[in-house]
């Protein structure tokens, strides 16, 4: 009988609570979901102080009807994986991610409704939501660094189906958080302006009562000036993303959307390589 060290990668996000396991890729954005009591008893077991995201398992767990489906599909889309014990009689190092914010949360692990706690905002600073992730543009650092910093765009080429975020949950968030003037919301996509609840989003964002940082690619300005407009009606700062190499023709295009001054502009570079400066 062979045995194996399974493990996640440090890169992959472990929420576990009693009815359901929620595994996070931070790299990709993959993300899996899981309610077998099986799974959430050995995934518990594998977080544990004493396994720290390291654990031995025999092959014959392999075959097992729940936790050989789970193992295989981790290795699938490598969120972990599996080291033969000869090659590693001790015990391989993992360091765990542990989010200082879940523990000052009170009752987040037995609220009957998606929650983030009654103590969230305590040590909250920032919220950034991607609304969507339709974008026209072939960025090449999006396939790199997707959700890897706040001003991510991702081109239709890069993902399987178009994906938007249901206007109830932003509901739920701004029930949640919508009244707490020390957290400043970053609206971002995709393409935000073609979320196509746009209209109903900036209706919501009225209800902040902190500044709002919206992002959008400088390329996706032209033909979206009434959106534009619109965010005016929420004290919004407008971020624009710039790769390169500059589109020029394009750049003056997109600029001429704010001959007026509004809304509030910053600029966020993205380069690629030293050469570009």
């Amino acid at each position: 009988m062979k045995t194996y060290w399974f493990y996640f990668e440090p890169t992959v996000f472990v929420s576990l609570k009693s009815n359901g396991l929620l595994l996070y890729d931070t790299i990709t954005g993959k993300m899996l979901e899981y309610s077998e009591p099986r799974i959430l008893r050995f995934v518990k077991k594998l977080v544990s102080p004493a396994n720290r995201g390291v654990v031995a398992i025999h092959d014959a767990l392999l075959n097992d009807h729940f936790l050989g489906p789970f193992i295989r599909e981790i290795r699938e889309y490598f969120m972990g994986d599996l080291i033969d014990t000869s090659y590693s009689k001790q015990k391989p190092v993992r360091f765990m991610v542990e989010p200082v914010v879940e523990y000052d949360s009170k009752g987040l692990r037995y609220a009957p409704y998606p929650s983030i706690g009654e103590e969230f905002t305590g040590t909250l600073h920032s919220i950034y939501v991607y609304i969507n992730n339709t974008c026209s543009q072939n960025c090449t650092i999006c396939g790199y660094a997707y959700r890897q910093f706040p001003c991510c765009t991702m081109s239709r080429k890069k993902r399987e189906k178009r994906q938007e975020l249901d206007i109830s949950l932003m509901d739920k968030m701004l029930d949640e958080l919508g009244s707490d003037s020390m957290v400043r919301w970053h609206i971002q996509g995709g393409n935000p302006f073609e979320y196509s609840m746009f209209g109903e989003l900036i209706e919501r964002m009225k209800r902040l009562k902190t500044p709002i940082v919206f992002y959008c690619h400088y390329l996706n300005l032209w033909g979206n000036e009434k959106k534009i407009d619109r965010l005016n009606e929420v004290k919004v700062t407008l971020k624009l993303i710039v790769t390169f190499p500059l589109d020029k023709k394009n750049w003056v295009r997109g600029l001429r959307c704010f001959e007026r001054g509004e809304p509030s502009l910053k600029f966020f570079f993205r380069f690629l390589a030293k050469a570009i400066l």
